[in-house]
C-alpha cells in the first residue's frame, strides 16, 4: 500500500529531478503501473474498499459450527465430547489431527508402560 511520502517522493523525482518512470521505479522499487498511476492522477492517497464482502469458505459448514459452538458453551465439563466435535470439525479435510494425535499419545504410553529398562551389566 503507498502511503503519502512515497506518493509525494515519485512525484518529485518525476516533475522536480525530471527522472524516467524506470529510474524511480527501480530506485523506489514500486511497479511501473502504480508509479505511471500516480503520475497521472492527482490523488495524494490511493486506498480500496469493497463493496459486497464474499462469503467464507466456510459457508456450507456454518450452521454446523454454529451449532457445536453453542453446545460447547452450554456445556459443563470442558473435557466432554471433545474429541466428538474435534471430529466433526475436522470431517472433509485431507488429514484430520485429531486421530493422528490420540492415537499417538495411546500408543506411546503403552511404549513406555511395556518398554523394559535397559540397565548396564556391571563390568
Amino acid at each position: 500500500m503507498l502511503v503519502v511520502e512515497t506518493i509525494a517522493r515519485i512525484r518529485r523525482e518525476f516533475f522536480v529531478k525530471g527522472r524516467s518512470i524506470k529510474e524511480i521505479v527501480r530506485d523506489l522499487k514500486v511497479s511501473r503501473n502504480t508509479v505511471r498511476k500516480v503520475l497521472r492522477s492527482g490523488e495524494t492517497s490511493f486506498s480500496y474498499e469493497r463493496e459486497v464482502q464474499p462469503l467464507p469458505r466456510l459457508g456450507r459448514w456454518r450452521a454446523d459450527l454454529d451449532r457445536l459452538l453453542s453446545s460447547t458453551r452450554r456445556r459443563k465439563s470442558s473435557e466432554q465430547g471433545r474429541t466428538n466435535d474435534l471430529a466433526l470439525l475436522t470431517l472433509g479435510t485431507r488429514s484430520s489431527p485429531m486421530p493422528q494425535a490420540v492415537t499417538t499419545s495411546t500408543t506411546r504410553r503403552a511404549r513406555v508402560s511395556d518398554a523394559a529398562a535397559a540397565i548396564p551389566s556391571p563390568a
